[in-house]
């Protein structure tokens, strides 16, 4: 039994959370540095930003 009932699915939330937030924050980056640039370039730049984001809130909310 889990010490926090939903403990899991809090951790859950908390990690979607972080990267979507990881993903946002390296869109507003990546339109800010690359105006101009076409679509395709600025989401490479943002998934090049989650991808690192994604082990590192597995393992910060884990």
């Amino acid at each position: 039994m889990e010490a926090i009932p939903g403990g899991r699915a809090l951790r859950l939330r908390r990690m979607v959370r972080a990267v979507l937030s990881i993903g946002s924050l390296g869109f507003l980056d990546d339109r800010h540095v690359f105006t101009g640039v076409d679509a395709d370039t600025r989401a490479h730049s943002t998934s090049a930003a989650i991808i690192p984001a994604t082990p590192a809130a597995v393992e910060a909310f884990s």
